[in-house]
């Protein structure tokens, strides 16, 4: 797989630098720039919709939560993907536990009935 140009990452660390700076747009040009990263990752553990939607949205907000943190702008994509991994993990554990959930309800009015 070839390697990003050098031009990529000094983009990437301008455009980190002035997110942290808070600089006026930089934050809107830092989504533009990874959204499609973003979406990959649910899509490609079989999220749709919904839950797409809330991966997406939990992912850019851990990363205004951290974006100060970040200090390797080369990182930043693979801080995104670990991080939209996670929050799939979680929309995925939290549907299980509402199946398992929901049939312990079902299993409890049948053998009440």
């Amino acid at each position: 797989m070839p390697e990003k140009p050098l031009r990529d990452d000094q983009e990437a660390a301008r455009l980190l630098r002035d997110v942290q700076a808070g600089a006026p747009g930089a934050w809107d040009a830092l989504v533009d720039r990874y959204e499609r990263l973003v979406l990959a990752v649910p899509r490609q553990m079989g999220l749709s919709g919904a839950d797409m939607e809330e991966v997406f949205q939990a992912t850019w907000l851990a990363l205004f939560e951290q974006i100060q943190l970040i200090r390797q702008p080369g990182a930043l994509g693979s801080w995104i993907i670990t991080t939209a991994q996670r929050q799939c993990w979680r929309v995925q554990r939290r549907a299980q536990r509402r199946r398992e959930q929901a049939g312990l309800e079902g299993a409890e009015s049948l053998s009440a009935g």
